[in-house]
């Protein structure tokens, strides 16, 4: 399963518990995530095995003070497990046995290097003794959440950013450019189509708008300045001239912009401005 999106990311992490869950044939694996102040922790995903009664609804906003041992345990070890829960603090104890759970494994998530949850694995039938092997692979497991999590807290961030940038290029009445120089594909947001009077429909699939819109005697100048920055002669592109609107009027703008991405060659790969 792939993680690089968002899309379907909780159907992906539940597949991945069935997963692990059919081939370790535990009774429970379940996901832990920590409230934003760090406090309390809530049961968030859970796969449970046949005639194994889910506990998602019972275990949510738990605050850790009423379980000190678990975090502490868990923080200083990396891990907690045990074949036999009867080991374990009594503070522990008093949560996992009205779960009827005999057995227990978690491995803390991180995110960013923070403690973010947990992930746990529950043997309620049984004292399941923990192998080595199954330890390495569930380490493993921890391993990939952490970082599937850390990725959609990222990707969250970066959507939340690009929603507030465009709101405030849409209420500048800014017209935003983004061009993509290995598809081709150039965005025009919709004070661009303003602008220039023309619709998305009527520049669909138009690439070299250059010399379509920018008026032929400004043309060249811009065409140079544009040819050096993206060679890397300049930090930024600024740019003053006319452009010829669908009416054939003249507007006087200002462009500024700069290449945001490039390969390892130095080759510009996408440029952004207004």
């Amino acid at each position: 399963l792939s993680y690089n999106t968002l899309d379907n990311f909780e159907e992906k992490t539940r597949e991945v518990l069935r997963v692990i869950g059919v081939h370790t044939n535990v009774s429970r694996v379940y996901i832990f995530e920590n409230s934003a102040d760090g406090l309390s922790a809530s049961n968030t995903y859970e796969w449970c095995n046949e005639f194994i009664s889910p506990q998602i609804e019972l275990l949510q906003n738990i605050p850790y003070e009423i379980i000190p041992s678990w975090k502490e345990l868990l923080l200083a070890n990396g891990i907690m497990f045990s074949d036999n829960i009867s080991e374990l603090p009594q503070d522990v104890r008093d949560v996992l046995e009205p779960q009827e759970i005999k057995s227990i494994l978690i491995y803390p998530i991180t995110v960013e290097g923070n403690f973010y949850g947990f992930i746990g694995f529950d043997e309620c039938k049984r004292n399941k003794i923990w192998e080595k092997e199954e330890l390495a692979l569930l380490k493993t497991v921890s391993n990939v959440l952490s970082n599937s999590f850390e990725r959609r807290e990222y990707l969250e961030r970066l959507k939340s950013s690009e929603i507030r940038l465009k709101m405030a290029i849409e209420s500048a009445n800014e017209a935003l450019w983004d061009w993509n120089f290995q598809s081709g594909e150039l965005y025009l947001n919709e004070n661009w189509y303003k602008m220039s009077g023309y619709t998305s429909e009527e520049l669909s699939g138009l690439s070299n708008l250059w010399y379509r819109f920018i008026d032929k005697e400004d043309l060249p100048n811009v065409i140079d300045n544009w040819n050096r920055h993206i060679s890397g002669e300049t930090e930024f592109y600024e740019q003053i001239n006319r452009i010829v609107t669908k009416e054939g009027s003249k507007k006087w703008v200002i462009t500024k912009g700069m290449v945001v991405k490039r390969d390892k060659d130095g080759n510009p790969l996408r440029a952004v401005g207004i």
